[in-house]
């Protein structure tokens, strides 16, 4: 990709962020938390890392309820995301245990959480 950059002539005009995700803490209305995703930890592992440090939005105790359906992703990869496809987002949660504190906080009540298909998981 870099090659290509550089043959278009734009190496130059590449900005390198830090990988990060941020939410709007509902229970808290006007603030953010961030998910840090780690620099040299390759994913799906940085996702792990960045769930366990956040101390803002999940308790130890969810994101441990998370383990069943986030762990199968992390090994299994595509297929296994795959394979849940037909499912709405909270349809995957309820198949896996995972707690409501994680749809209130990450999944508002829309398409996307209960339309099957295409990109029913991927939501998540």
């Amino acid at each position: 990709m870099l090659n290509l950059f550089a043959e278009l002539g734009i190496e130059d005009r590449l900005q390198w962020k830090d990988h990060r995700m941020t939410f709007a803490m509902p229970s808290v209305p006007g603030t953010f938390t961030s998910f840090e995703f780690p620099e040299g930890v390759p994913a799906p592992f940085n996702m792990a890392a960045a769930i366990l440090t956040n101390t803002e939005m999940l308790s130890f105790g969810d994101k441990l309820k998370m383990v069943p359906g986030l762990l199968p992703m992390m090994l299994e990869g595509q297929s296994f995301i795959d394979e849940q496809d037909e499912l709405s987002v909270l349809e995957f949660m309820k198949k896996y245990g995972m707690p409501g504190t994680i749809k209130s906080q990450f999944v508002r009540d829309g398409p996307m959480a209960r339309r099957p298909g295409k990109w029913g998981v991927r939501a998540l």
